[in-house]
């Protein structure tokens, strides 16, 4: 992709070339000069602790808060930060805690969405590379996942339209399966890579 947007820049009309007197800032480089190794390990480290709810961003130096707690209006203690699987538990209690279905932000759920999108588009890479043998559960398992996680998004914005708020005990319940569907299959994965 950015090989494409590249090549489609005409050099000798590219008013940032002239600009810059010709020095070419950035180039794609050949395919074949990239030596990129998957580490198996690092995969097996980061899904371990994605079971774990322990935050990876420590491993790459990431600044973060590391104050993980806060109280709420009402004085009672409360974590500001999740990690890994203990997201659900945390949108779940964030959803306990709404009882105006204005307050309900649905970003987090759809970001969660797209997390579960993104691992079933890694666990296909990984069983293409052949770093996972073939096992149809383990695409289907993600497939459902990634549905069950749609229809959670689906459901939040139905709440908002219709001020249904009964309905975010459907959303728990979905966002519960969906925790234990996806423990259960990472489990698997890590006793396969």
């Amino acid at each position: 992709m950015v090989c494409k947007g590249i090549e489609m820049v005409n050099k000798s009309d590219d008013y940032l070339l002239r600009w810059a007197g010709g020095i070419i800032l950035a180039q794609a480089r050949e395919c074949a000069e990239l030596n990129y190794k998957l580490n198996i390990e690092h995969i097996k480290t980061q899904l371990t602790e994605y079971l774990q709810g322990v935050n990876s961003l420590k491993h790459l130096g990431l600044l973060y808060n590391q104050d993980s707690f806060s109280y709420d209006k009402n004085g009672d203690l409360y974590a500001i930060h999740a990690f890994g699987i203990n997201v659900f538990q945390y949108l779940s209690e964030y959803l306990d805690k709404i009882e105006n279905v204005d307050d309900i932000d649905i970003r987090p759920f759809h970001n969660l969405y797209d997390h579960k999108k993104l691992m079933r588009m890694r666990v296909e890479y990984l069983l293409k590379k052949k770093f996972l043998s073939s096992d149809i559960k383990i695409v289907f398992t993600f497939k459902e996942i990634e549905k069950k996680m749609d229809i959670v998004c689906k459901i939040l914005l139905k709440i908002k339209v219709t001020n249904d708020i009964k309905l975010k005990n459907k959303v728990n319940s979905l966002l519960y399966e969906i925790q234990q569907m996806e423990s259960e299959i990472i489990y698997s994965i890590l006793g396969k890579l």
